[in-house]
C-alpha cells in the first residue's frame, strides 16, 4: 500500500505570514489604540473622532502631542493597518470600518491586555 502525504507549504506560509501581520501592527501603542477604539463600535467610525479617542489614549503620557499622534495615524498606523487588512480606511468618505482580519486581530489584543 502506497500513502504519500503532502504538506501544503503556501497555506503554512500564509498562516505564518498571517500571525506575523497580527503581531507586527499591534506592536505599536498607535495601532493597539486604533483597534481597541474601533472595537467599542459596530459601525464605521469618522476618522476625526476615531483619531481624537486614539489621540486621547496615546498622548495620555506626555511624549507625544495631539498632532504628533494625528500624523502618525494618519501617515503611518491607518496605511499600516488597512494594508494588513485589520481596517477598513475609506479616505475620501473620512470613515474606518473593521475589516477581515479585524476579529481576530481585536481578539489577539484583548488576551494581551488581559495578561498585563
Amino acid at each position: 500500500m502506497d500513502t504519500t502525504t503532502t504538506i501544503d507549504i503556501d497555506a503554512t506560509s500564509t498562516r505564518r505570514a498571517s500571525e506575523s501581520d497580527v503581531l507586527r501592527v499591534l506592536a505599536d501603542e498607535g495601532r493597539r489604540a486604533v483597534v481597541a477604539e474601533l472595537a467599542l463600535s459596530s459601525s464605521p467610525v469618522d476618522q476625526a473622532e476615531l483619531l481624537r479617542a486614539v489621540s486621547d489614549r496615546v498622548a495620555q503620557d506626555g511624549n507625544l502631542t495631539y498632532r504628533d499622534v494625528l500624523i502618525q495615524c494618519h501617515h503611518v498606523h491607518l496605511p499600516m493597518l488597512d494594508d494588513a487588512d485589520v481596517i477598513d480606511w475609506n479616505r475620501d468618505a473620512g470613515t474606518v470600518s473593521p475589516a477581515e482580519r479585524f476579529e481576530a486581530t481585536a481578539t489577539v489584543l484583548e488576551a494581551v491586555l488581559d495578561a498585563e
